[in-house]
């Protein structure tokens, strides 16, 4: 009978340690979900606040004006990647999803604008839709 004790103890200790490496993989999953979970947040809310609370490059006072020249049929990509490149704008990314918001892709005038730094993406896009030329010394439209 004393055999039979050990075997069961084994058992038992088995048991035991068996259950408590699952419930170390189990809190480990769980922490490692948690922590994407609240990564991935902070990058919706901050991609989010981009979009919605929208802000120029630069103040007034630091502004520099770039000449931009949007192709005949462009893209809202082509769009982004002009304003991106130019230093216009921060994320292409973000840009996208404000003029797809804002409607106005298709009434993009294709041509050459003076844009600057201070200019919000919803100023630059009403720029590019009504032709409207910033002068250059004082950044507001002729």
């Amino acid at each position: 009978m004393a055999t039979g004790k050990k075997k069961n103890n084994s058992r038992t200790i088995g048991n035991i340690v068996r259950t408590i490496i699952n419930i170390s993989i189990n809190v480990i999953v769980l922490a490692v979900l948690i922590s994407f979970t609240y990564r991935g947040a902070g990058m919706a809310y901050e991609f989010g606040k981009a979009i919605f609370a929208e802000e120029a490059m630069t103040t007034e006072e630091e502004a520099k004006n770039y000449s931009v020249t949007i192709p005949k049929s462009p893209s809202a990509m082509e769009i982004a990647k002009v304003l991106e490149e130019a230093k216009l704008i921060e994320n292409r990314y973000v840009f996208l999803v404000q003029l797809k918001l804002s409607e106005s892709e298709e009434d993009i005038i294709p041509g050459t604008y003076i844009l600057s730094t201070s200019m919000t993406p919803t100023k630059m896009i009403e720029v590019m839709c009504t032709k409207e030329q910033p002068s250059e010394e004082s950044g507001e439209a002729k």
